[in-house]
């Protein structure tokens, strides 16, 4: 069997080819997004609405892979481009999808948001060696709804709209041998 991807643990990272998947857009009601995929190969993302006055947490809208594994003591560096229709704030992540919800990576174990300036394009370049043990059922996640401390998010009726463009998202482990080739798609020609 052949192996695809080898060094790089995201499956589709430029979007050049106008597929989104395995990346997907996750809302939690009452936050609404819409998503495109563009010709020029970007994934974006409108944050159309935001959680209720006070109770809504920066991942009610989110961007992320799932299906994700880590080895311990291999050393990633983790890569991505996001450009913001506003100034803002978003929170990325590498860690475990479910309980415990632990952190492997965000922003080098600081636990801070990643700021943005309008229409800006920022290139994150950062390297973690994974220490926690080997990890399956891992996700890169990109938080993308205000903190609820913020006070765009104790006011609801005021988010204007905000839209997100990534591009060149990667995780790399040159120790990684990549994935199983997916098998072709059956056709009815």
């Amino acid at each position: 069997f052949a192996l695809v991807g080898a060094g790089d643990l995201i499956r589709n990272h430029t979007f050049d080819n106008r597929v989104g998947l395995p990346w997907h857009v996750v809302e939690s009601y009452p936050a609404k997004a819409s998503f495109e995929i563009t010709s020029d190969g970007k994934y974006k993302i409108t944050a159309q609405k935001i959680g209720e006055a006070g109770k809504g947490e920066r991942w009610d809208i989110q961007f992320r892979h799932r299906g994700l594994a880590l080895q311990q003591g291999h050393t990633y560096t983790v890569k991505f481009t996001v450009t913001a229709s506003r100034a803002c704030k978003i929170y990325p992540k590498i860690g475990d999808q479910g309980d415990p919800y632990d952190e492997y990576w965000n922003m080098n174990q600081q636990w801070n948001f990643l700021e943005l300036q309008a229409n800006t394009p920022k290139t994150v370049t950062q390297t973690f060696t994974q220490t926690k043990g080997d990890k399956k059922n891992v996700e890169f996640a990109f938080h993308l709804a205000p903190d609820k401390t913020t006070s765009e998010a104790q006011n609801p009726a005021s988010f204007q709209p905000i839209t997100y463009t990534f591009d060149e998202i990667y995780i790399q482990d040159p120790q990684f041998a990549g994935y199983t080739e997916d098998p072709p798609e059956p056709t009815n020609v």
